[in-house]
């Protein structure tokens, strides 16, 4: 089987950006490539410029994995990646143009055909893509809902950098939703800028590389962003994603049974969607509960962003008003890189109130063991519907229950009605930690009644029979 898989940035890219389905993009790959009966290829698009920024183009790529897997890039996509960074300007452009199409089509010709093309999202191509299936009926068209890119260019159903996106009110509320002072075309030409400079180290001196990055950001220092978006830019957007999906897609996949309830209530086809939770590698590992709590000293932990989606300041809020015999009876762990040196002030003035304080400026897969090691219990309080956080997998892996938010799909990893609580609700959260305190042998319901995590061996199997069908 001839497989293409999509995401917008490679795999193994130095910078390690990408995040959560960047990894798992990395292991399926590596696990699809234990089937000598696949031939594997990759394509990336919206990161990659060179000068002059013109007409798009394909490049090959070196890979981690080298000849076994085939990897390409597109230079010069009409399309930044990511979509938060696309204004209803960058919107119009990714509806109506259509040289991605025919630069695929033409690229999937000279691959010789391919059986499955399965994006893991859209972000840096445009809407034409889809258009693929007519011209190659019997490739199989496979969408994963990583994200909510489809109907959101955010991605996360995220209002205002405030609170969650609840109506979008026919892209209205779209208008003025993100930053009105970014410009893709100077995020083009920086990239471009960027790439230039590497590939020229010897001739691109440094001052050179400094001169020229001032220049751009002088040419957009003397343009000023319209106050006035177009709300049915926004609309359309949506409306049309959605309706390609339902028109070409054979076959749409959610991480969750919650993103696959929102995709629905989206427009999104039922029967053409299906819960595929993700695999990933340290589901191997699934040690189930793994220590009982000190009677005395009970342990909680966040590991994260210091961002306001993730929860972070909403958790870092409620440990500040916790009740104090709650806080005295607690031992506090946060890892989270520091972007927010005032909310890293906030948490060394937590040791006034709780048994202890431990902070990490961050965690790797590495460190993760280290950090869990005596953690009771996990917390995932996100304020969006963070489709299945992967450090709830990570901590349940590891043997560490999680008390997380109504949002999203981490609380359908475990059947047991004390761990999930309302989001934003801090009179919910102090009362479903109270119990668990109070109750400590509640943490083993957390896994008597969850369910097995996906190993990657299973989703592999899982996703075979799909591109099958």
């Amino acid at each position: 089987m001839r497989i293409l898989y999509y995401n917008w940035i490679q795999f193994d890219n130095a910078s390690n950006k990408g995040g959560g389905v960047n990894l798992y993009q990395k292991n399926l790959i590596e696990a699809m490539l234990q089937n000598y009966d696949h031939e594997i290829f990759f394509l990336s698009s919206g990161r990659e410029y060179r000068n002059p920024i013109k007409d798009a183009y394909i490049q090959k790529t070196d890979n981690c994995f080298g000849d076994s897997c085939q990897s390409y890039t597109i230079v010069n996509s009409p399309i930044l990646a990511t979509g938060n960074y696309l204004d209803d300007r960058d919107l119009t452009v990714y509806l109506e143009e259509n040289s991605l199409y025919q630069l695929l089509r033409d690229f999937i010709a000279e691959l010789g055909g391919i059986d499955v093309i399965h994006f893991n999202n859209l972000e840096g191509l445009s809407l034409s893509v889809f258009r693929l299936k007519e011209d190659y009926p019997k490739m199989r068209m496979i969408y994963s809902l990583h994200n909510y890119f489809p109907f959101c260019p955010q991605v996360n159903l995220w209002s205002h950098n405030r609170e969650n996106c609840l109506s979008y009110c026919d892209g209205k509320s779209c208008t003025d939703c993100h930053d009105l002072d970014v410009f893709s075309s100077k995020i083009k030409e920086k990239l471009a800028l960027n790439a230039q400079y590497e590939a020229q180290r010897g001739i691109f001196t440094a001052e050179k590389y400094r001169q020229q990055q001032k220049s751009i950001d002088d040419k957009y220092k003397a343009k000023k962003q319209r106050k006035n978006r177009d709300a049915l830019v926004y609309r359309r957007f949506r409306e049309e994603t959605v309706t390609s999906l339902n028109h070409y897609a054979d076959k749409i996949l959610a991480v969750s049974d919650r993103v696959k309830s929102i995709a629905i209530s989206m427009g999104i086809q039922a029967n053409k969607i299906q819960t595929s939770y993700i695999g990933t590698k340290i589901a191997d590992r699934q040690l189930g509960h793994l220590h009982t709590t000190n009677n005395n000293v009970f342990t909680m932990a966040y590991l994260g962003y210091m961002r306001h989606d993730k929860g972070f300041y909403f958790f870092l809020e409620t440990c500040e008003q916790l009740a104090t015999q709650l806080a005295n009876a607690c031992n506090l762990v946060f890892a989270a890189k520091i972007s927010d040196t005032y909310a890293r002030e906030r948490i060394e003035l937590l040791k006034k109130r709780f048994h202890h304080v431990i902070f990490y400026d961050g965690y790797t897969h590495e460190t993760l063991e280290e950090i869990l090691a005596q953690v009771d219990l996990g917390i995932v309080p996100v304020l969006w519907e963070d489709n299945l956080p992967q450090i709830a997998i990570e901590m349940v892996s590891m043997g560490v229950p999680v008390l997380c938010s109504h949002l999203g799909g981490a609380k359908e990893l475990t059947k047991s009605r004390h761990f999930c609580f309302q989001s934003g609700n801090k009179k919910d959260f102090e009362e479903k930690l109270q119990y668990i305190m109070e109750h400590p042998q509640v943490l083993h319901e957390y896994f008597s009644q969850s369910q097995a995590l996906t190993t990657m061996k299973e989703h592999v199997r899982s996703l075979q029979k799909i591109y099958k069908e």
